[in-house]
């Protein structure tokens, strides 16, 4: 059990982000914010609303508050996160005195309102947690919203590493590109889970309508770039394994259109989750899948759904790509698949093959809860905090 901070040695921390929304878990932000004040910290998210008809409001979520600012109109033209209005009036608030402010991902918006906020900041740090420009977007858009995001994104990649007296990023690979654009100093903070009661597996398939004999792999989030990968392993074994389902939470139902129509039968498509039914989704599963090809976007990531897929005891199948596959490389209950579509319809059926003749993949939650615990990390994040400050 971590001691909390006492009043005197409490730190006053404000996150900045263009965004407010939890889709399927909540993001990175929102977690370190909470492991954030589960340790005495005044911890305040200033975020903004795509939602461009809410109203200017205050929420607590989880025990976080956060002071939300609805989008300007017109996202159509500059995007939600980088529309110029919106970032102006977000520069133009006043924001109280804080120890350290942290910005998360290089949008306008939220970086206008960070740099308002630097006048009355001791620290100044910057939050990279994947490749935007050169990774997730690879090629010049067509479009006036799309060239401005591009533009816009871009200058700010390249500018906020050597802009922040301290940035923190997700994986080594993101943070030796950060050393490159001149960052003063940089941590790597890897994506985490909530530790938390075992939930009953079959009290988990029956939430989902998932059979108690079925061999169930799942697949979630909203990166897609892969998830073909996963139909054409099914495709590949669904003989050999008549009761073999994959369950999917996250996509769009657009992104299940390809399926064969053979093989839509195997498939339970269950949309969006809440961050609530995570748990439970992970619990009903098998095998958890996180194909990854070999790309600079997915070698700067830590998908935040391996940690959720160990954390409820669950095995995962990764790509041989990425920080996840550094960490994890000798952790028992995570099976490194390669790099390619082959490598991974081939790890795919091995695994299959295992769990269906009886063989139990078994995760130690033991290593997981050290290094993957949000608690283990918000601790981190606060010493990291305290050696800068300290350095002032």
């Amino acid at each position: 059990m971590l001691e909390p901070r006492t009043p005197e040695s409490s730190l006053t921390v404000h996150f900045f982000t263009h965004y407010c929304h939890p889709a399927g878990t909540y993001f990175r932000f929102h977690n370190l914010a909470r492991a954030l004040c589960n340790l005495g910290h005044n911890v305040t998210v200033f975020a903004g609303d795509a939602d461009t008809s809410a109203s200017k409001r205050d929420e607590v979520r989880e025990g976080v508050l956060y002071h939300i600012h609805p989008d300007w109109r017109g996202a159509r033209v500059f995007g939600a996160a980088c529309h110029p209005g919106t970032a102006w009036t977000r520069a133009r608030r006043v924001y109280p005195r804080a120890d350290v402010i942290h910005l998360f991902q290089p949008f306008p918006s939220g970086t206008a309102a960070w740099h308002s906020a630097s006048r009355s900041a001791r620290v100044r740090c910057f939050d990279w947690d994947d490749l935007w420009i050169g990774g997730l977007v690879k090629t010049s858009p067509f479009g006036i919203s799309s060239s401005w995001m591009e533009r816009s994104v871009n200058a700010l990649e390249r500018q906020l590493p050597r802009r922040a007296d301290h940035t923190t990023t997700c994986s080594g690979w993101l943070s030796h590109l950060a050393q490159t654009r001149g960052a003063a100093g940089t941590t790597v903070v890897p994506n985490g889970f909530w530790p938390a009661a075992p939930i009953d597996r079959a009290e988990a398939r029956r939430r989902f309508g998932l059979a108690d004999t079925a061999i169930v792999a799942g697949y979630m989030g909203h990166t897609v770039g892969e998830l073909s990968w996963c139909f054409d392993a099914l495709a590949r074994i669904a003989e050999q394994h008549p009761s073999l389902v994959l369950a999917v939470c996250g996509p769009s139902a657009r992104a299940l259109e390809s399926i064969d129509a053979r093989m839509r039968s195997r498939i339970r498509y269950l949309g969006v989750l809440p961050p609530t039914d995570i748990p439970h989704f992970v619990a009903a599963l098998d095998l958890g899948l996180l194909p990854l090809a070999d790309s600079p976007f997915n070698r700067s990531r830590f998908p935040i759904k391996f940690a959720e897929y160990l954390g409820g005891g669950c095995s995962v199948l990764l790509s041989d790509v990425g920080e996840c596959a550094v960490r994890a490389h000798d952790w028992p209950g995570v099976i490194t698949a390669g790099t390619t579509s082959d490598a991974w319809c081939a790890a795919f059926a091995s695994a299959i093959d295992r769990i269906a003749s009886g063989v139990e993949l078994k995760v130690d939650m033991g290593v997981i809860e050290r290094q993957l615990s949000w608690h283990v990390i918000g601790r981190d994040l606060d010493a990291t905090y305290r050696r800068l400050l300290d350095a002032t």
